[in-house]
């Protein structure tokens, strides 16, 4: 994950640990053991001893005490007779009590007892008796000892004979040290969200550290605007602040920082898990649950089983963990519930019924109870499981009864307005999507991997806020219904790797809002509507791997297209893309995780050259029948639905003028070992951006008229 900026909690000190210590009774058992294990923990440590003190001065030791943070005397025998250990100790305790000072000294007792270091006495009486015959050490002597009992108060560590033993004591000291630093680590970190101003930012962040990070953004801010917040507003504020990030589309958050949220959850007032805001921690939950300890203070549950190690994938569903429905009654104020991985008894109408967002990763069950509340949810995710309905048995309890308009029919239930994002990747038991009457306002459908899916009800024609839909490795899906013309706010429309699909809508033109279109590895995919060019939002396509595929358009090239890619004769490259695409691979290259056709192997990249701008221009995919040509025609009309394209040993050398005539053309990617001449009119569409020559080895020259791009922002160009 990338990480979010953390200036805040950088230490203000040079060394993390400083090691005090006489050298011929430690350096090397103990003090080298415990150095050796403090570095390769990532501890910054400074370790003083007379072997490493040729040709210092006690100032400059001094200098290095001052900037570090976590003192370790390691208190030995003969330690009292090093005149320099006794002005270490004398400034160490000077530092550790100035002003402010959050400072740790860690004494460790190595074969001797503390009350020997405490009251000066026995070997330590000896050296003091040395030192205080020399009148002049007399006063500094008194410090000393002052010293030696303040640190000897301080719990520290026993080791040697008759105690640990070397080896666990410095791993206990590794875990204090280590609790220091988090300490210190998480008042650095909490300021920034003590300064947060509001509670709507306070409650995101902690449910994005305890439950939320790597939630695609939309599916969050669906279920905090379900809970009242202001969710964008809080969003762009935390991003500001460096608390969150976003990334690809996903919120993530350091792992420094969803330890200081959790530890914040932990730190609220009350005694016991029931009385904290957010609970994660698996036996804590089920305590809760089966003990019926819920209280209103919970707001959200992260049971996960598989998460914690504790959940078999081949259990059968009478293994699964079983909660009781009523461990849940008395948490009037859940809004978050995730229980992965388990069964659930009882009867859910005694469940929390103002839940916003709910995951339920391989429910057992066929649909969900009709008692199940689902009125408020605004996100359910119900991946993996065995679901072939969402809810069949409809009850009054349930939701607003209203009429619905189906077919031109009515037809009577419950209606839940407030869902906006359903999830069903890989749930293999269903053959046709659920009926989807009575989510009106759903959003974003998720069916991902539902490999035994081979129809979409009709259902889904009522769904006329649908923005998303993924429909990615529905293996045997083989056409889209009708009805599906009637999703006038569909943006994203997914539909990698359906290897059975067969076309698309007959009127997939009245999708007017859609902006992007995968259909890559659609391998039986022939036949795309013939008023695509209609699609004036269209602006990203993705068709690598369609190798039967015809893209019919009108006779003249559309200028309202807004990325154009040209391909030319190279073989694939590696995992199925064009060799050498390099950047623009993102655009048409296939994407992480693509598998390959039926049958095996990497799905080929088409070989044939094509001019795709979303809009417009007629292409071909399929073998030519006649020798290929050296160049593009030079009018914007050319191909006419049954004239092929230059296959795959064409020798293409020029990009034809008409290039020039598109004005919204953004991105200009170019596959193509052969070309060798670029007209002058690649310099006229105003708003190109990106302009991707990698493979163009032969390519002579470039027209010079590429300087009047003004919106041009990157280029590559990699001549012989």
């Amino acid at each position: 994950m990338a990480a979010a900026s953390l200036a805040p909690s950088r230490s203000p000190f040079e060394y993390d640990v400083f090691l005090s210590f006489r050298g011929p009774d430690v350096r090397c058992t103990f003090a080298d053991h415990l150095y050796h294990a403090l570095c390769r923990s990532g501890v910054r440590v400074f370790r003083d001893s007379e072997e490493l003190r040729a040709g210092q001065k006690i100032d400059e030791l001094f200098g290095v005490i001052e900037r570090s943070e976590i003192f370790i005397p390691i208190f030995s025998e003969n330690y009292a007779h090093s005149i320099w250990c006794l002005k270490e100790i004398g400034k160490i305790v000077s530092v550790a009590e100035e002003g402010n000072s959050k400072r740790l000294i860690l004494p460790v007792f190595y074969r001797i007892e503390p009350s020997i270091v405490r009251h000066q006495t026995g070997p330590f009486g000896v050296a003091f008796q040395k030192h205080e015959q020399d009148e002049a050490k007399m006063e500094t002597a008194s410090e000393w000892r002052k010293a030696l009992r303040k640190v000897a108060e301080f719990s520290g560590y026993q080791c040697g004979r008759g105690y640990y033993g070397d080896t666990k004591d410095w791993e206990e000291i590794m875990k204090t040290v280590s609790r220091f630093r988090d300490d210190r680590i998480y008042r650095a970190l909490k300021v920034s969200y003590d300064q947060l101003s509001n509670s709507d930012q306070r409650s995101i962040f902690l449910d994005v550290a305890c439950f939320f990070s790597g939630i695609d953004e939309e599916t969050a801010v669906c279920i905090w605007d379900a809970c009242g917040f202001s969710s964008r507003l809080s969003i762009k504020a935390l991003v500001h602040k460096s608390l969150i990030k976003k990334i690809d589309g996903k919120l993530e958050m350091h792992d420094m920082l969803r330890e200081m949220g959790k530890r914040i959850v932990e730190e609220e007032p009350g005694t016991g898990p029931e009385m904290r805001s957010r609970l994660w921690i698996q036996e804590e939950i089920m305590d809760v649950l089966e003990q019926q300890k819920g209280t209103s203070k919970i707001e959200g549950i992260n049971l996960d089983k598989a998460e914690y190690g504790e959940y078999d994938h081949n259990d059968s569903d009478e293994k699964r963990p079983v909660i009781k429905a009523a461990g849940l009654a008395s948490m009037d104020k859940l809004r978050l519930l995730v229980m992965n991985h388990v069964n659930i008894k009882g009867r859910c109408k005694r469940m929390p019924k103002r839940i916003k967002g709910l995951q339920w990763q391989r429910c057992p069950l066929k649909f969900l109870p009709s008692d199940f509340h689902l009125k408020h949810v605004a996100a359910l995710n119900l991946s993996y499981s065995n679901i072939i309905e969402v809810q069949r048995n409809y009850n009054k309890g349930l939701g607003i009864l209203k009429w619905l308009i189906l077919g031109g029919r009515k037809v009577k239930g419950p209606v839940f307005q407030n869902l906006k994002v359903l999830d069903l990747t890989a749930c293999n038991k269903l053959t046709v999507t659920p009926n989807l009457s009575a989510f009106p306002g759903l959003e974003k459908l998720v069916l991902d991997g539902c490999n035994n899916l081979v129809k979409i009800h009709a259902s889904i024609a009522n769904l006329e806020r649908l923005v998303e839909l993924s429909m990615n490795r529905c293996e045997k899906l083989k056409e889209m219904p009708y009805c599906m013309s009637h999703l006038i706010s569909l943006k994203l429309l997914k539909l990698a790797d359906c290897f059975s699909l067969e076309s698309l809508p007959y009127y997939f033109d009245k999708l007017i809002s859609l902006q992007e279109l995968d259909i890559s590895n659609c391998t039986s995919l022939r036949n795309v509507s013939m008023n695509i060019d209609r699609l004036m939002a269209l602006r990203k396509v993705r068709f690598d791997g369609c190798y039967n595929l015809e893209i019919l358009a009108p006779q003249y090239l559309d200028t309202h297209g807004s990325v154009a890619v040209i391909k030319g004769g190279r073989r694939a490259g590696p995992g199925g893309g064009p060799a050498g695409f390099g950047p623009g691979k993102s655009l048409l290259g296939p994407g992480p995780g693509r598998r390959g056709r039926p049958g095996g192997g990497p799905t080929p990249f088409p070989p044939y050259p094509s001019v795709f701008p979303p809009c417009g221009l007629a292409v071909s995919l399929r073998p030519p029948p006649s020798p290929s040509p050296s160049s593009f025609p030079r009018s914007p009309s050319p191909f006419p639905s049954s004239s092929p394209l230059p296959g795959p040993h064409s020798q293409i050398q020029v990009v034809p003028d008409c290039i020039g005539a598109l004005q919204s053309l953004t991105e200009l990617l170019m596959e193509n070992g052969s070309l060798v001449e670029l007209p002058v009119p690649v310099g006229c569409p105003r708003k190109l951006e990106i302009l991707h020559l990698g493979s163009c080895e032969q390519l002579e020259r470039l027209p010079s008229s590429i300087g009047i791009l003004q919106n041009l922002r990157w280029g590559s160009y990699q001549p012989q």
